[in-house]
């Protein structure tokens, strides 16, 4: 029995009862929404981890080979999260997938920091993480900048790489900046999510996010509106658990933004 509901201070107040047919309209939209979520989060995260390593070579300089290996690891995962559901939702022969492993090559083709990155969890799994120095110096306005420094020859010793990287190195001179080797790369990335997110259905997205938001009259002060299933014998007796789901209106006005903001 679904009903629509308020959530305050784990108390709960019943709205009014809810159709089969509503309710999973209401579901479909809230998935709708988290699938978006899921989807642009997935670069978010590795914005996020960059943005740490640049603090914590800053203040806190012990922690930084971790996120070094964590922000690899959602580089990878990236790419695979994409592939494997653009492949899920058009099949892995659609044009779909064939033009996003096309832009993938194309960054790793045309852009140094990007092939860089993506062989250098390889050379973390064989050879260990690499030596690294942490170094500052003034700009011009005489503010503290960061830089986290790997010495190329050592790179090109310890490790086979593959020939277009090795071919990098070696004109490199003796350093490189880690710090702008993730900043260059993640711009990469980003040219491949927006191709990805382009395959999906914005419009779709759109009218979930404006049909939750209907309900929103609903909500009262700080409460979380909220679609519950109650189990087989409420209101007299609960058996078994509640099967409950917010409505994310906060999620929904953000998406509106980015996606009125995108098509301007």
């Amino acid at each position: 029995m679904k009903r629509l509901a308020t959530i305050l201070d784990k108390k709960i107040n019943v709205i009014r009862g809810l159709s089969n047919e509503e309710g999973n309209l209401i579901i479909t939209h809230i998935e709708q929404v988290h699938s978006l979520r899921r989807k642009v989060l997935q670069l978010q995260q590795i914005v996020n981890i960059f943005q740490d390593i640049k603090n914590t070579v800053a203040k806190n300089p012990q922690n930084t080979s971790r996120l070094i290996s964590e922000i690899l690891s959602n580089f990878r995962a990236f790419l695979d999260y994409w592939e494997t559901n653009l492949k899920k939702e058009f099949n892995k022969e659609s044009i779909q997938v064939k033009s996003f492993k096309n832009a993938t090559k194309n960054e790793y083709d045309n852009v140094f920091e990007y092939r860089f990155i993506y062989e250098l969890r390889n050379y973390i799994q064989h050879c260990g993480m690499p030596n690294f120095l942490i170094q500052s110096r003034l700009d011009i306005y005489e503010n503290k900048i960061y830089e986290l420094t790997l010495n190329t020859k050592e790179l090109l010793n310890d490790f086979k790489w593959k020939p277009s990287v090795r071919r990098d190195l070696e004109n490199k001179i003796n350093t490189l900046d880690l710090l702008y080797v993730f900043s260059i790369s993640i711009k990469s990335l980003e040219r491949i999510n927006n191709i990805a997110l382009n395959y999906y259905d914005t419009g779709k997205a759109l009218e979930s996010c404006n049909f939750l938001l209907t309900y929103e009259k609903y909500k009262i002060d700080n409460s979380a509106l909220t679609l519950i299933d109650f189990p087989k014998g409420y209101p007299e007796k609960l058996d078994g658990k509640l099967s409950v789901q917010e409505f994310p209106f906060d999620l929904a006005k953000h998406f509106i933004d980015q996606i009125d903001t995108n098509e301007k």
